[in-house]
């Protein structure tokens, strides 16, 4: 069974193989992990949207959440600070 027929099954109240797995992932998760920069993935959408799907697959979930993101400005600044090692 794949990931849409998963959901809809369960949408429709049937049982499906398995429960449908959704997950929203810290952005630092995104920061760490996806293969663009962390600049990108805060100020791209289309950036934003790849790293989602690659770590949907990554992770193998049945689905992306919604996310509703504010657009930024080109000229903010991130809030990032590196932790002395």
């Amino acid at each position: 069974m794949n990931s849409r027929e998963r959901v809809g099954i369960a949408m429709g109240l049937a049982e499906p193989d398995r429960v449908p797995v959704f997950c929203q992932l810290a952005i630092g998760h995104y920061f760490l992990n996806a293969e663009d920069s962390a600049t990108d993935i805060w100020f791209r959408p289309d950036a934003f949207a790849d790293a989602l799907v690659r770590l949907q697959r990554r992770y193998r979930f049945d689905g992306i959440l919604r996310v509703r993101r504010r657009p930024r400005p080109a000229t903010a600044t991130l809030p990032l600070r590196r932790s002395p090692r």
